[in-house]
């Protein structure tokens, strides 16, 4: 911001991910830096997402190219900007970015502290929020690992997933435990598992390829679930963005899994959504940041679960919570 204008200054989601603020408050954490000894100006303005910061100074236009004089936004943390980008903007929406990794995260009215750090709280994108957040681990890296394995493309891998049936009979992946804490290192041996004996259980691409799309969908329901507990009611709306929504065969595994309907975004780059967004505010295109959000949720397509799969899937979902417990013996 400042190369760009020459102002000094931060915004809220950004500065609390950075720890220099205190979330509960919306001001800077003076005291936690008197503690460490790491000097922190509580003059500098922070600003919310979509607040103008400056306006492109000649230096930088000299060196950039940009226009001098244009507005320079605040943007903000990538996965507060993702549930920007696909409308979850109210109390107890809850949005899952399943990109590289698959950060969940829920909207609520006042700051939820979980006094063991066993999940974040942090400044939703909509000030007047916090957001309660989970992961369920590097989901989109490990499938890009998987297809690169498996010398296939996404497309193709894709299409061989849908044809295997719910379950992938008999063959799971586990990456990540049930039960997070992330105040703490999750597991460091993960596991995939096939029905043996091999010789009368051959099992192919598109077992392990379904396989590692419900184990991210197991896992963001255990994730939901552990969140559920904490805040103590069902969430209202369940968005997905990231680049996984592209993937139709894990939405619709997804929406059985949680056996619930769920807005997918169809542009699947939520994060740069939410950047739109934000700049489209700070030049009054919207409103509001609620207005944006609003727009963008216009463009969403609504899933909604399929009966036998859903049933299906509640079988399959305490199956691999069996397996994932007893892999956890391995891991401590």
């Amino acid at each position: 911001m400042w190369r760009l204008t020459g102002e000094i200054n931060s915004e809220f989601t950004l500065a609390g991910e950075a720890g220099l603020l205190n979330v509960s408050t919306k001001q800077w954490a003076t005291e936690l830096s008197k503690m460490l000894d790491v000097p922190i100006s509580d003059t500098i303005p922070l600003l919310s997402i979509g607040e103008r910061s400056g306006l492109v100074t000649k230096k930088a236009s000299d060196k950039t190219s940009l226009p001098c004089g244009i507005p320079v936004t605040s943007g903000g943390a990538d996965t507060q900007c993702g549930s920007l980008g696909v409308g979850a903007i109210s109390q107890n929406d809850v949005s899952i970015i399943s990109g590289w990794s698959c950060p969940i995260q829920w909207v609520t009215s006042t700051p939820f502290y979980i006094e063991d750090a066993s999940s974040w709280f942090g400044c939703h994108a909509v000030n007047k929020y916090w957001t309660s957040e989970l992961t369920a681990g590097d989901t989109g890296h490990s499938y890009s690992w998987l297809a690169n394995t498996l010398r296939q493309n996404f497309t193709n891998l894709d299409l061989l997933a849908s044809r295997t049936p719910p379950g992938a009979e008999g063959t799971s992946m586990i990456f990540t435990q049930q039960t997070i804490n992330m105040s703490k290192i999750g597991i460091t041996t993960g596991a995939i598992l096939l029905p043996a004996p091999i010789t009368m259980n051959e099992r192919g691409d598109g077992h392990l390829a379904r396989a590692a799309l419900e184990s991210t969908a197991y896992t963001v329901k255990a994730r939901l679930a552990q969140l559920e507990q904490n805040i103590g009611i069902e969430p209202k709306n369940v968005y997905l963005g990231g680049g996984m929504a592209k993937s139709k065969t894990f939405a619709k595994i997804l929406v059985n899994v949680l056996d619930r309907e769920i807005s997918i975004a169809s542009t699947t780059n939520a994060n740069a959504t939410g950047g739109f967004i934000a700049a489209m505010t700070t030049i009054n295109e919207y409103g509001s940041l609620a207005e944006g959000a609003s727009q963008a949720k216009l463009l969403l397509d609504t899933n909604i679960p399929n009966a036998i799969e859903a049933l299906q899937y509640q079988e399959f979902y305490e199956i691999w919570k069996i397996k994932s417990a007893n892999l956890a013996s391995i891991n401590n």
